[in-house]
């Protein structure tokens, strides 16, 4: 298993998100979206990209969690645990060194535990309200 920093390509973007079975963006979106990424983890096994991971947010008060995917043939087998914890300690090791910084992110259905292995809470709870989402 080889981590990759910041080299995933729009192709390769687009290509994990087919594999766990969520329409791709386009090419103009995927672009877009990888030079608006604070930091991108990718995973290589046997040559191809199986799995990846990015940083959105401001890099100071408020970061998520995007888009951790993993190829359907390699889940269960620590890749997506690699990229949850390369994208944990990138914000770790770049916050301010006053302060905290929220880390978000939303789960697919199914997958809530995964992330809760990683001190992540789910939300609402007695002092955090639901959180939202919208599609445009």
């Amino acid at each position: 298993m080889i981590l990759h920093e910041n080299e995933l390509t729009a192709q390769q973007y687009c290509d994990l998100w087919t594999a766990v079975g969520f329409p791709a963006p386009t090419p103009e979106q995927a672009e877009r979206a990888l030079a608006n990424t604070l930091y991108a983890v990718s995973v290589e096994i046997d040559g191809g990209i199986v799995g990846m991971g990015r940083l959105v947010g401001d890099g100071a008060v408020v970061v998520y969690l995007q888009e951790v995917f993993v190829h359907p043939s390699y889940q269960g087998q620590g890749v997506g645990s690699a990229v949850v914890r390369a994208l944990l300690d990138y914000i770790k090791r770049t916050k301010p060194s006053q302060g905290t910084v929220m880390v978000g992110l939303l789960a697919a259905k199914g997958r809530e535990s995964f992330y809760h292995r990683f001190g992540f809470h789910s939300r609402p709870n007695e002092t955090e309200g639901c959180g939202f989402l919208m599609k445009l």
